[in-house]
C-alpha cells in the first residue's frame, strides 16, 4: 500500500527549520542575551509561581488522623511496632 501523506520538506530541512538550534558561542550572544533595558522590564515582572498539585506540609506538620482511627487505637499499634 502506498502511503498517502504528503511530504513537504524532507527530514533534514524539516530539522533546519524545527529542530533545537546548535549556537557557536558568538550566536548565542548576539540571540539569548538581553539589552539592559529588557534585562530591567525582566527584572520589574512579578513572579509567578507554579500552584502545588498536592497541599503543601511543612517540616515539622504531620497528617491528620483517618476518623476511622482513634488516638487509642494508633497508640496500641505504634507500641506493637516498637
Amino acid at each position: 500500500m502506498k502511503n498517502k501523506l504528503l511530504t513537504v520538506l524532507p527530514a533534514a530541512e524539516q530539522f533546519a527549520l524545527y529542530g533545537l538550534p546548535d549556537f557557536d558561542d558568538g550566536q548565542r550572544l548576539a540571540f539569548l542575551s538581553l539589552s539592559e533595558q529588557e534585562l530591567a522590564l525582566a527584572c520589574s515582572l512579578p513572579v509567578s509561581m507554579p500552584k502545588p498539585t498536592a497541599p503543601y506540609r511543612s517540616a515539622t506538620s504531620r497528617p491528620s488522623m483517618p476518623s476511622s482511627i482513634s488516638p487509642g487505637t494508633m497508640r496500641w499499634t505504634t507500641s506493637l511496632l516498637s
